[in-house]
């Protein structure tokens, strides 16, 4: 996989969840990894949730 790919794919949330997921149903499963995946969703999630709400507060304001 090209440089460019590979960044874009570490980035990608499906990714961490997938990752999360395989790694939590494999035979010896690495615990740091799944919550070290499991993390950044939920900083992602936290994130997003408060732009989100920022969001609609402007737009509420202007109506």
């Amino acid at each position: 996989m090209p440089g460019w790919m590979q960044v874009v794919a570490r980035v990608n949330p499906v990714d961490w969840a997938v990752t999360a997921v395989r790694e939590a149903g494999s035979v010896d499963p690495d615990w740091l990894s799944v919550g070290l995946h499991l993390s950044y969703l939920a900083a992602l999630a936290l994130v997003a949730g408060r732009l989100a709400t920022r969001a609609f507060d402007v737009y509420h304001r202007s109506l």
